[in-house]
């Protein structure tokens, strides 16, 4: 999966591995076709290795209003995120709402405090993982899949980024 980040605003100080940014879209791209999208209020991309930050070269990490759209009807909303770029995961230890397809007609809808999206072997051998915490349990609830779970296009075109 490749992708392209934009950002409203870019911050990058002399000798950092690092570029803070403000009004963050980060689109995805399988076999060259827009696949999806990632906005958040801010978030911090890694272009090296940072140990002291425990962060690897293309991380990103996402604060504040964390959204997440796949064409396939995935979604993720949460307030903090990392995509860890050159492993293919996205994970949070935030509060975390989560609906993907699961079977045909299907979805499976559910919150949690922890999770981890892992398309490390692609998008048909991806692996999601829940987790609770010791005040709040994880749960998951298969549903019917409703047509057009993605935002109206209204809400689309004011993230959309520009050619």
């Amino acid at each position: 999966m490749d992708y392209r980040i934009q950002a409203r605003k870019a911050l990058m100080l002399d000798n950092q591995s690092k570029a803070k940014l403000e009004g963050v879209q980060l689109v995805q791209y399988e076999e060259n076709q827009e696949a999806g999208w990632v906005s958040s209020d801010s978030g911090t991309y890694y272009f090296k290795d940072v140990a002291g930050d425990g962060r690897a070269e293309k991380d990103i990490v996402l604060r504040g209003k964390v959204r997440m759209r796949r064409s396939d009807g995935s979604m993720v909303e949460t307030t903090e995120a990392i995509y860890q770029g050159a492993l293919r995961k996205m994970l949070s230890n935030h509060s975390t709402y989560i609906r993907m397809p699961w079977k045909e007609a299907q979805a499976v809808e559910g919150e949690c405090q922890e999770f981890e999206l892992d398309r490390s072997k692609g998008q048909a051998e991806m692996v999601v993982q829940l987790r609770g915490s010791a005040k709040e349990r994880a749960h998951a609830t298969i549903m019917p899949n409703p047509e057009g779970v993605a935002p109206p296009p209204e809400a689309r075109e004011e993230k959309k980024p520009s050619k």
